[in-house]
């Protein structure tokens, strides 16, 4: 399987080639529900198989079939308790090597600086940039004027700047919600309006919203 673990602003993808079980052991010989069979044995010498979801192919246009449709429907409980058998598999093949995780996590992140400013982009009468800040999870997105006669600032201080206008801050977007992603932003180029999407569900369907500036 292909397991990957996020970090802020990064990830590390690592392929586990071989999942052996521990001293846990899941669920005897299998587990059976909606018609898909999740295998969950797990012996210290025998490899832990993964959960295999039930075909159930459809006809759709252009002479295609897509074996797993009813994915789409992420009420379906055929659907959620695939993700539960994927959850626990990944579970019981890392459970072993947790420590690594664990020191490889502490590490990445010391080699990280979390709070930092991007560089910024000149775009009308402003410069655009975002802002990282440490115990934070998400970007801030801000833009400061030009300074007629002054050249275009090529650095901003990580101290917010008295000028400095916050477009977006997606950690109080973000508030509340189980799930945030900023799909797109974009200002309009008189920089009166900005328009952006986000998914708030995990569906990677964006609702586009638009801010008067």
């Amino acid at each position: 399987g292909i397991f990957f673990f996020f970090f802020p602003n990064m990830f590390l993808l690592t392929r586990v080639t071989a999942c052996v079980g521990s001293t846990a052991t899941r669920g005897g010989a299998g587990h059976s529900t909606g018609g898909a069979s999740f295998a969950r044995a797990a012996t210290s010498t025998t490899p832990l198989q993964p959960p295999v979801p039930m075909a159930e192919p459809v006809a759709l246009a252009h002479d295609r079939v897509d074996k797993f449709y009813y994915f789409r429907n992420k009420e379906d409980k055929r659907v959620i308790d695939y993700l539960n058998a994927e959850n626990a598999y990944t579970e019981a093949c890392m459970k072993p090597h947790q420590a690594l995780v664990d020191k490889l996590f502490v590490e990445f992140k010391s080699r990280m600086k979390e709070t930092d400013v991007s560089v910024p982009v000149k775009k009308g009468n402003y410069v655009y940039y975002s802002r990282t800040i440490e115990g934070k999870q998400y970007e801030i997105h801000c833009r400061r004027p030009l300074v007629a006669g002054q050249p275009v600032p090529t650095s901003v201080p990580e101290t917010p700047p008295a000028d400095e206008q916050v477009l977006l801050d997606c950690n109080v977007l973000a508030e509340g919600k189980p799930y945030l992603d900023l799909g797109a932003a974009q200002v309009s180029p008189d920089g009166r309006l900005l328009g952006y999407a986000i998914d708030t569900d995990g569906s990677e369907v964006h609702t586009l919203h638009v801010r008067d500036l």
